[in-house]
């Protein structure tokens, strides 16, 4: 099972790739030359797939969704530590 999910996720990945444009090495040197000609589209690429992925691990911590291959899954709750 878990061959098959790691396959599964690596497809997503690369297609991801192929759809962005991150397979083109111009784009990608672009992106690395902050001083030359530089490409901010790959940061709001960057920064939407941060979002959503911070967006979802709150969901399913909240849930208490366990990873697929966990034998053991605790989250521990947040101490609150008083002013006084």
């Amino acid at each position: 099972m878990r061959i098959i999910v790691s396959f599964l996720v690596g497809a997503l990945f690369g297609n991801g790739l192929l759809l962005s444009g991150m397979t083109e090495t111009r784009k990608v040197q672009g992106w690395l030359d902050a001083l030359g000609d530089w490409d901010p589209a790959i940061a709001s690429l960057s920064y939407g797939g941060t979002g959503g992925l911070i967006f979802l691990v709150a969901m399913l911590i909240g849930m208490g969704a366990a990873p697929f291959s966990a034998a053991n899954w605790t989250v521990s709750k947040p101490h609150h530590r008083s002013t006084a």
